[in-house]
């Protein structure tokens, strides 16, 4: 009589090392994605305030920031973690203090900024990605 054995914690180990590497795949391309959108477009030269004469270069309201001093494209980064629920997530941030001023526009600060989607855009184009590197986890045999 043959008995079937059934590995239950082999099996759930090997599913979430490959659902973490899907999501490591996903947090790197949309990094790299991030920081590509900040080195096309029209940009205009003004002069610092700081009075030094420093030249900075706008990006065109609605199109992601210039890459002036690279400080935002440094700051952004991901991270895979588990939720309480124990599910992998990918989270993308970044620490710069006018990344959100960017993004969303502001009227605070240096004066009215209009909004230079930068995040978002890279996040709905990885939005398919994502759908389809799971779809290809469900088929294949990780046995």
């Amino acid at each position: 009589m043959a008995k079937l054995h059934w590995f239950a914690k082999e099996v759930m180990k090997n599913i979430d090392v490959r659902t973490k590497t899907v999501m490591d795949r996903i947090g790197r391309e949309t990094v790299e994605d991030i920081k590509k959108s900040m080195v096309a477009g029209d940009f205009k030269p003004w002069k610092s305030k700081k009075g030094d004469g420093t030249i900075h270069w706008s990006s065109q309201p609605d199109t992601p920031p210039a890459p002036d001093t690279k400080d935002l494209q440094k700051s952004i980064k991901y991270e895979v973690s588990k939720n309480e629920n124990g599910t992998n997530n990918v989270i993308i941030y970044t620490d710069s203090i006018y990344s959100r001023s960017m993004e969303f526009g502001t009227n605070k600060g240096w004066g009215p900024v209009a909004p230079r989607p930068y995040m978002r855009p890279a996040i709905e184009k990885i939005k398919l990605k994502a759908l389809k590197y799971v779809e290809l986890f469900k088929v294949r045999d990780y046995s």
